[in-house]
């Protein structure tokens, strides 16, 4: 399994609130494919909805809670995109510099941290005012370990 790298020189070109974001775009197998690192991000916003529970009743009697189905959305925010998104976000280049947009869409699966903690959420490493939540040298100890799959 190939290793994403990450802050290569002159790769990395902003510092956001979110970290590291990494783009895994299906293959014609419908399989997900290797991941592929993003750059540029600066924020995600998740916004599901449903989920509800919807009381069933008979003879004025409550049986259950049907949970209805949840739908996820998500705004991606980003400064650039890899070239593997250009699929997923309906876009297609026809010629050099010319891209066409509204076609159809390819699927992809998303990941990613947030290295402070921005706005709504609170689960980054550092505080907003960019003072670490932990002992920096001991996240980078668990960090760069080496993985058990790289055994």
């Amino acid at each position: 399994m190939s290793k994403i790298k990450w802050d290569e020189v002159g790769k990395r070109l902003y510092e956001t609130g979110v970290d590291h974001g990494v783009l895994f775009p299906m293959g014609e197998d419908n399989a997900y494919g290797k991941g592929v690192p993003w750059y540029g991000l600066s924020a995600v916003n998740e916004s599901p909805s449903g989920g509800e529970p919807n009381a069933v009743w008979a003879d004025n009697i409550k049986y259950l809670n049907l949970m209805s189905a949840e739908d996820f959305g998500a705004t991606i925010e980003a400064y650039t995109y890899p070239d593997e998104f250009e699929a997923c976000n309906g876009c297609a280049e026809i010629a050099p510099g010319v891209t066409i947009a509204q076609q159809d869409r390819k699927m992809f699966g998303f990941c990613y941290t947030q290295l402070t903690d921005v706005e709504q959420e609170q689960n980054g490493v550092y505080f907003y005012s960019r003072e670490p939540k932990f002992d920096p040298a001991r996240f980078y100890e668990i960090n760069t370990q080496k993985a058990a799959i790289e055994d």
